[in-house]
C-alpha cells in the first residue's frame, strides 16, 4: 500500500494536520535556507494526495496541481521570510533586482510551459534539479 493509499483510509482532520504540519516545516525550512519550502509541500502533498484531490481529477491534474499549490505557498512563505530580513537589515534589495525582475519572467514561462509538459517529464525535471542541487550542496 502506498503512502497516498493509506491517507485515503485516515481520518480527515488527521490527513489536515499533517497538512499543517508539512506547512509549519516548509516555512521553518523555507525561512532558514532561503527555499526549499515548495519542496516539503510537494512531498506532504504527494503523500496524501488521495485524500487531497477528489478521485474525478486525472493524475495529470493532480501533478500539476501539486507544483502549482506548492508554487503559490512560496509566496506567503518568503514573504514573511524577506519582511524578517529587511527589519535586520540583512536583505540588499537594489542588488536584487538585478535578478529579481528576469525571475518574474521566468516565473510566468515556467507556468505557461507547465501547462504544455506532461506530468511525467515534469515529475523527471523536478528529480534531476533535485539531485544536481544536492550534490551542488556537497
Amino acid at each position: 500500500m502506498t503512502v497516498s493509499n493509506a491517507a485515503k483510509k485516515m481520518p480527515a482532520y488527521l490527513c489536515y494536520i499533517l497538512l499543517g504540519l508539512g506547512g509549519v516545516c516548509a516555512g521553518i525550512i523555507n525561512g532558514f535556507l532561503g527555499s526549499g519550502g515548495g519542496i516539503i509541500l510537494i512531498f506532504a502533498m504527494s503523500a496524501l494526495s488521495a485524500r487531497i484531490f477528489p478521485e474525478s481529477k486525472s493524475e495529470s491534474e493532480q501533478t500539476k496541481t501539486l507544483f502549482a499549490t506548492a508554487v503559490a505557498s512560496i509566496l506567503p512563505m518568503s514573504v514573511v521570510s524577506v519582511v524578517f530580513y529587511l527589519l535586520r537589515g540583512s536583505f540588499a534589495f537594489g542588488e536584487s533586482l538585478v535578478f529579481l525582475i528576469p525571475a518574474a519572467a521566468g516565473g510566468l514561462a515556467g507556468a505557461l510551459l507547465m501547462e504544455k509538459i506532461s506530468p511525467s517529464l515534469l515529475r523527471i525535471i523536478f528529480a534531476v534539479l533535485m539531485i544536481w542541487a544536492g550534490i551542488r550542496m556537497i
